[in-house]
């Protein structure tokens, strides 16, 4: 019995779990003749949604912003 008891001390100890990897962020693969690119998606009051920005160069947009005087108004985001 002490045996074991001094056996329980002194094995090794298994080394903890890696914490699991955070799951992939949901994106829009865009394709266009000059190649591929990946546009990460946001949730807005859940809803999805993609930065006008981020969608500009890959599909060669022009954008503008509107709404952003008046003290708090809201922006809303054009795109030609």
């Amino acid at each position: 019995m002490i045996a074991l008891a001094w056996w329980l001390l002194i094995a090794p100890t298994a080394a903890p779990a890696p914490p699991a990897p955070p799951p992939p962020r949901p994106a829009v693969l865009i394709a266009t003749p000059r190649g591929e690119t990946s546009v990460p998606l946001t949730m807005e009051r859940g809803s999805a949604a993609v930065a006008v920005s981020l969608l500009a160069q890959p599909l060669a947009l022009t954008t503008a912003l509107d709404g952003l005087g008046g003290g708090g108004g809201r922006r809303w985001a054009w795109v030609a």
